[in-house]
């Protein structure tokens, strides 16, 4: 369907894709974080802790990639640099 709409935006699925799973291991690593068993809350902390790290690195690195794919041509200049 974004093929039709947004016939520029051809590699979009892919992105959308990767920023779903980076917000997906950012959400579950807030949950390691906020639900810790009372007997060794340290280890979940630091799991919760990676798995939020990795999760944003992968959501910063595919985001402005999929901002710009989908922003308007005449804008996506500007788009591009409001990220850097």
């Amino acid at each position: 369907m974004a093929q039709v709409s947004f016939p520029q935006t051809e590699h979009a699925p892919s992105t959308n894709k990767l920023a779903a799973l980076g917000n997906f291991f950012v959400l579950l690593g807030a949950i390691l974080q906020a639900l810790p068993p009372a007997r060794s809350p340290k280890g979940m902390y630091l799991a919760g802790r990676f798995l939020i790290g990795f999760g944003s690195n992968i959501s910063n690195g595919t985001c402005p990639l999929l901002i710009t794919e989908v922003s308007h041509p005449r804008h996506r200049g500007r788009v591009r640099a409001s990220h850097q």
